[in-house]
């Protein structure tokens, strides 16, 4: 697996072209990126219980401790994480346009990278995330499956005039291979490359293990992260009690929720009403007394159908929860 792009130090990298906006998603039939499990994908479940329990706790070396009491918290009302300094500004790459180096392109398949941008958001919170994130080189980026119909070639830079982390958002989409997960996947890249679009999309395993793997410093895929599928077990104070944990809790980092951006009648504030995908997003804030969560999305225009830009939302708990259980593979959160 290459790793030199990995955790390097910060890189000084030219500014760069900007994407035009596109005119827009080919087809109404995408998947919107997020997929279920795939089998053998399993996670030790002593460890789900302990951090559902609060007795995981991360190191800035990426090291994870085991508690064996959870420490008495309590949580204040809201938090909010930074989303000004990077997170805020991250667009993933359109399914046409032009890429880093001027040139121009289609491909289809850019149209479910929600699961590598939520990736790359959740990244940059951590110590190790972070260098990846804003200092990966500028690279050329080539899907692996080659039977594919389309197989662009396209490069891209940390940080360009329309957006940050779309070299991360690449890397992740089609070079992120964990050892640990190398017999699994078949192709290299958090994107399930068996297929194309509109079916390809994102296990949330490997957006599980992927975030594991960066974080610990290509040690493990085992923790911090777990994934919680969305079942009569996960009810709305749960969820928020796992909100809490990680935006709230000692490492202060967001959690990746995989949601239908509509249910018919409530949807997210940054998608219309009609018509609807499944799709990742990353929770980086939740506010009590409004009753609400704040998410970014990187999806944006053409991507998304309403035309709004990507970035930072905020939407009321009791929509994003029934957003969750209107996702059709009830693909959960990983938290």
């Amino acid at each position: 697996m290459r790793r030199v792009p990995s955790f390097v130090g910060a890189l000084v990298l030219s500014v760069i072209v900007a994407q035009p906006s596109s005119a827009g998603s080919p087809t109404g039939y995408s998947t919107g990126g997020v997929l279920p499990p795939e089998p053998g994908s399993g996670q030790d479940q002593a460890f789900v219980i302990a951090k559902e329990q609060g007795r995981v706790r991360v190191h800035p070396d990426g090291r994870v401790e085991i508690l064996s009491t959870a420490p008495v918290v309590t949580y204040p009302s809201g938090v909010q994480l930074d989303t000004t300094t990077w997170t805020g500004k991250v667009w993933e790459p359109q399914g046409s346009g032009k890429d880093d180096s001027g040139a121009p392109y289609t491909d289809n398949n850019y149209w479910n990278f929600c699961g590598p941008g939520a990736t790359a958001v959740t990244l940059w919170y951590w110590p190790a995330g972070g260098t990846f994130d804003t200092g990966i080189a500028t690279a050329a980026y080539t899907e692996p499956n080659p039977a594919l119909a389309t197989h662009a070639t396209t490069t891209w830079a940390a940080t360009d005039t329309a957006s940050n982390g779309r070299g991360a958002i690449m890397y992740l989409a089609e070079n992120e291979r964990p050892a640990p997960d190398a017999s699994l996947w078949t192709w290299p890249g958090v994107i399930d490359w068996t297929s194309s679009y509109p079916n390809d999309g994102t296990p949330v395993n490997r957006i599980r293990d992927a975030l594991n793997w960066e974080i610990s410093g290509h040690a493990s895929v085992s923790a911090p992260y777990v994934w919680k599928q969305y079942t009569s077990a996960l009810t709305q104070g749960v969820l928020l009690n796992d909100v809490q944990l990680d935006v709230a809790g000692p490492n202060a980092v967001p959690l990746v929720a995989n949601v239908a951006t509509s249910s018919g009648r409530y949807h997210l504030p940054n998608w219309g009403k009609r018509g609807s995908v499944n799709h990742s997003i990353t929770i980086v804030g939740y506010d009590d007394s409004k009753g609400t969560y704040t998410y970014i999305d990187t999806c944006g225009p053409g991507c998304n159908n309403s035309g709004a830009a990507a970035g930072v939302y905020t939407v009321s708990q009791q929509t994003l929860w029934v957003l969750l259980g209107a996702e059709t593979d009830h693909d959960g959160i990983i938290f």
